[in-house]
């Protein structure tokens, strides 16, 4: 009685011990994996510039948009030299334009005055020349009046000298002077016709001397200087007026690409999850780094 009572609590802890084995057993001889194989296609998002990243990136297994930002990396080291001397030769453009600019405006006030002093010389001038005209013809009526006196007194003493009153010298006499007031007469009339046209080209801007050379006045020699001089500066102007426009076309382009290497925003592909991602918050970048993946949930069923 007694042996069987004790078979009957041997069998029992054996199947106990069986059970146990069993239970323990999965425990202690086998493993469970997290890994998996996904049928979704992957991207890798690379670092559009060299730079650090500013802010959190996008969070491993979270969601995103497509075109959404991801990380922001920005660039203080960026090269600025090219855009700051475009800058200064746009200024200096812009300076010497002003300058110039300035320049030709003081030398057209000096124009407008030297033309007002010409018109007053000129005005001087042709009234001088009407009244010597004036004159001249007057002493041309009275050498006129001489010489038919002289030939009338002429004509007398040639008949008296005929009728035997006066001698051959006195008519010698009366001819010579009548010969010196035609010459006279002559005379004032080439000067008068000389003076004529002198008054004739003042009138038309030409100034002549008396021996019929070109006299050009001061003011009009400096009012021709100061439009040779104006032409040269409006060619100067129009020259770098051209270059400072030049500049800034190529300081707008300059200006956009150094924007673009200061600050970039990596940005979702397509609609998905991050499943991994190499950076966080200060992470050094180089440009075509990869910084995450992003895998493609929309064909995932």
């Amino acid at each position: 009685m007694i042996w069987n009572h004790r078979i009957t609590r041997v069998t029992v802890g054996l199947l106990l011990l069986a059970l146990a084995v069993v239970v323990s057993l999965p425990a202690i001889t086998g493993y469970t994996s997290r890994d998996g194989t996904v049928n979704a296609r992957l991207a890798f998002v690379n670092a559009p510039i060299d730079g650090v990243i500013s802010g959190e990136p996008a969070k491993v297994g979270a969601p995103v948009k497509a075109g959404q930002s991801l990380v922001e990396i920005s660039n203080p080291r960026v090269n600025r030299a090219v855009l700051v001397s475009l800058e200064a030769e746009r200024n200096t453009a812009r300076d010497r334009i002003a300058a110039l600019k300035k320049e030709r405006d003081d030398l057209s006030q000096l124009r407008e005055q030297l033309a007002d002093r010409l018109e007053i010389f000129k005005q001087a001038t042709i009234s001088n020349l009407e009244r010597e005209v004036e004159i001249l013809r007057k002493r041309v009526e009275v050498s006129q009046a001489q010489d038919l006196a002289a030939q009338v007194d002429l004509d007398r003493r040639m008949e008296l000298e005929s009728k035997g009153i006066l001698t051959q010298k006195m008519v010698d006499a009366a001819r010579a002077a009548g010969a010196a007031t035609g010459g006279e007469v002559t005379v004032s009339n080439l000067t008068v016709d000389q003076l004529q046209q002198r008054l004739n080209a003042v009138r038309q801007g030409i100034f002549v001397f008396g021996d019929g050379q070109n006299d050009v006045p001061y003011s009009k020699q400096g009012q021709d200087e100061v439009i040779v001089h104006i032409s040269d500066l409006n060619s100067r102007i129009a020259e770098n007026e051209t270059r400072a426009t030049e500049v800034e076309k190529q300081l707008t382009e300059e200006g956009i690409h150094v924007s673009s290497l200061e600050s970039a925003s990596a940005t979702a592909p397509f609609d998905g999850v991050v499943w991994s991602r190499n950076i966080v918050n200060g992470s050094n970048v180089v440009l075509n780094s990869e910084l995450m993946r992003i895998l493609d949930c929309r064909e995932l069923p």
